[in-house]
């Protein structure tokens, strides 16, 4: 009876910390994709931003060019 006790708080035991890996590991899954996404929310606007500022510069050559 008390091995039995034992064997069934081990196993409890061990089933508590493998439910903890899985949890402890969706949890930083989440943050880190959360984190990806916002990096590349701002890679996004900041490329758009250099691409506009070279199409207005060249922009801008092309009507100088023009001129002369």
């Amino acid at each position: 009876f008390v091995a039995r006790s034992i064997y069934v708080a081990k196993r409890k035991y061990f089933a508590s910390i493998v439910i903890q890996k899985y949890v402890r590991g969706y949890l930083l899954r989440n943050a880190y994709l959360q984190v990806y996404s916002s990096v590349l929310v701002v890679q996004a606007c900041i490329r758009a931003l250099s691409v506009r500022q070279k199409f207005l510069f060249v922009k801008e050559q092309r009507a100088a060019t023009l001129i002369q």
